[in-house]
């Protein structure tokens, strides 16, 4: 049984590193970044930022079963100094035969540097993990293995996710490791006999970094960086660049070492609605099945002490 699962997650997660990395894959990274990191929560000052996105990967390329993440999202200073920011954080990903699904909550102290223009935010997240496998989707490899009665397992678990914030309202650095207890889960299903499935909940560490050039008074170019790291694979690196246009209208381009190019665009509304839509080309072997992946977010941003929506600068 063990051979079993081991083949077909190789099949599934056969593009590059990402055959070890347990967490969902955004190309909007520089938008949706409470996903990766909880010490996010509250740096956007009086603003409440929700968020919420949906990513179909490599679309077309297994039936209609390719992966996909759904992730909802909101956080916000809650005193007037902002130094306490509080986040949530919903998602829920399919990859093949496994499921996660979880809920996050997160709490971040934001420190004051050289007067308040900048600040160091640590940040910790506690998360409840349902992780399910679907037996049905696993290939028997020989006709004598038994029919299977019992087809889903699922464990639920909690975790815990850390991180640090370094930012201005120019630039940022951040570094975050997610699935801090690295536990080990149980999966088991009953056929004439019961199989015990152990997977481990690895360790993943995040270091992103972004720059803000403002070019004139309509223009500014931002390119930022994303690097994922979880044993025992190579770490696997995001390179973007934005172009904003009067702080409402921006379009980039990003690589993903080994796997893909993506097209990114985004609109931010004076309501406080924002909207952001990408498109990756895949460059790894799984070119010839899929047409791409996509990935949609909308979000709304709320200044909480006026109580009014607000537009926020295009990296919200």
């Amino acid at each position: 049984m063990k051979k079993i699962l081991l083949s077909t997650i190789l099949l599934i997660f056969a593009c590059g590193t990402a055959q070890s990395q347990q967490l969902y894959q955004l190309s909007q990274y520089m938008i949706n970044d409470l996903a990766y990191n909880p010490a996010i929560s509250g740096s956007k000052g009086q603003l409440a930022i929700l968020k919420a996105s949906y990513r179909k990967q490599w679309a077309g390329g297994f039936g209609g079963d390719e992966p996909s993440t759904f992730t909802i999202s909101g956080h916000s200073s809650v005193n007037e100094s902002r130094s306490v920011g509080l986040g949530a954080l919903i998602f829920a990903d399919r990859t093949g035969p496994t499921r996660r699904t979880g809920f996050q909550f997160s709490y971040a102290y934001h420190l004051p540097i050289n007067g308040g223009d900048q600040h160091l935010a640590l940040g910790l997240g506690a998360l409840i993990l349902n992780y399910g496998l679907d037996f049905d989707k696993l290939e028997l490899v020989t006709e004598s293995d038994p029919a299977v009665i019992e087809n889903v397992a699922s464990k639920t678990t909690i975790d815990f996710n850390t991180g640090a914030y370094f930012y201005d309202e120019n630039y940022w650095v951040g570094v975050s490791v997610a699935q801090l207890a690295a536990r080990e889960l149980q999966l088991s299903r009953r056929s004439d006999s019961l199989d015990v499935e152990t997977v481990k909940l690895a360790r993943h560490l995040f270091v992103s970094a972004g720059y803000r050039f403002d070019i004139n008074e309509d223009f500014a170019v931002e390119p930022s960086i994303l690097l994922k790291s979880v044993a025992p694979v190579k770490p696997q690196l995001d390179l973007n660049a934005r172009v904003i246009f009067r702080q409402q209208y921006w379009a980039g381009i990003s690589y993903r070492s080994k796997d893909a190019f993506a097209l990114l665009l985004g609109l931010n509304l004076n309501n406080g609605f924002n909207a952001t839509y990408s498109y990756d080309i895949i460059t790894s072997g799984l070119n010839a099945v899929s047409k791409g992946s996509h990935e949609i977010g909308i979000g709304y941003n709320l200044d909480w002490r006026n109580n009014a929506a607000e537009a926020a600068p295009a990296s919200y």
